[in-house]
């Protein structure tokens, strides 16, 4: 399962619910079925310890990606 796919996030809401998150779980899912969850990834840059910047990816997550 790929990073940025809505399977993957539905995985990671059942892990959050096995924590106990239920209230964040339903904050997520009804912010996703209004269209008002954003889901991104931002990872700063491989350097030897000084700031290069970062890279920033946006998913589409409103639909299932997997066949």
């Amino acid at each position: 399962m790929s990073q940025g796919s809505r399977e993957y996030f539905s995985d990671i809401l059942a892990a959050m619910e096995k924590r106990g998150e239920f209230e964040l779980v339903d904050s997520l899912e009804k912010a996703l079925k209004e269209g008002k969850l954003e889901y991104v990834v931002v990872k700063g840059e491989r350097n030897t310890e000084t700031y290069t910047g970062y890279q920033y990816r946006r998913f589409d997550i409103s639909k299932g990606t997997l066949p």
